[in-house]
């Protein structure tokens, strides 16, 4: 019994040991891309993405210069959220725009694919993450209720650990929403680890913000004001601000 006590131990050090050292790359990598965009504005003197001299330093596209970051298409009466209808405008060139200035690891050709046209994740990289504004104004189906301005959900550019997917409309068009809604890349523990470390440990405030999107719930206990450290499974997304 002894024997077998130490080796149960042994394990759950180990599983420990192990989520730790994800919740630190997880960490790492918010860091690194934040470091990114401040070296990029440092360089050329604008945002990634929204970049409007992109073009002459063999960047990618151009964005139009208004420090933010928005897509062509509007949703919900939005163009700076990661729910809208397309993924399309400056949101992809944000990766595009980091990677051919080699300031971030691999080239990301605009496409929603993970991998190819965003990040994986650190912690887990069956997922990914996008880089958009702020959320549109009131709730909508496929909005996270906690996100909306009105629990004062910040402007500036953030990452969002959200992508779960990727999907078509019947006119070609990517959505981000299909994408993002209706599932969870991370577990609360790391949620509240991750939020600890960058920011202030609470779900609905600074820098770091971390929620339940769509069919998913259980990332915070309700009124969301603590992570539900009772929970193992991946019910969180996370955004976490860079500028």
């Amino acid at each position: 019994m002894v024997i077998v006590g130490l080796i149960a131990g042994g394990v759950l050090l180990g599983q420990d040991l192990i989520n730790a050292s994800k919740v630190k790359s997880q960490i790492s990598q918010f860091q690194e891309y934040q470091t990114a965009l401040m070296t990029f504005k440092g360089k050329y003197d604008c945002l990634p993405g929204d970049c409007p001299n992109a073009s002459n330093y063999n960047l990618g596209a151009n964005g139009n210069g208004n420090e933010i970051l928005e897509a062509n298409t509007t949703s919900f009466g939005s163009i700076t959220t990661p729910d809208s209808n397309a993924f399309d405008g400056e949101l992809p060139l944000f990766f595009t725009h980091l990677g051919a200035a080699g300031l971030i690891k691999g080239i990301f050709n605009g496409t929603l694919q993970l991998g190819v046209g965003y990040p994986k994740l650190a912690i887990n990289d069956n997922y990914g993450m996008i880089a958009a504004g702020q959320w549109q104004t009131g709730a909508t189906g496929t909005t996270p209720i906690q996100l909306t301005s009105n629990n004062n959900f910040p402007f500036g550019i953030f990452l969002f650990a959200q992508m779960c997917g990727g999907a078509l409309n019947t006119a070609g068009g990517a959505i981000p929403s299909v994408a993002n809604d209706g599932c969870g890349v991370i577990t609360p523990v790391q949620a509240y680890n991750i939020d600890k470390k960058l920011d202030d440990s609470k779900p609905l405030s600074g820098k770091v913000w971390g929620y339940s999107s769509g069919s998913v719930t259980g990332c915070a206990v309700n009124p969301y004001t603590t992570y539900n450290l009772q929970g193992n499974t991946t019910s969180c997304q996370l955004s976490y601000q860079m500028y």
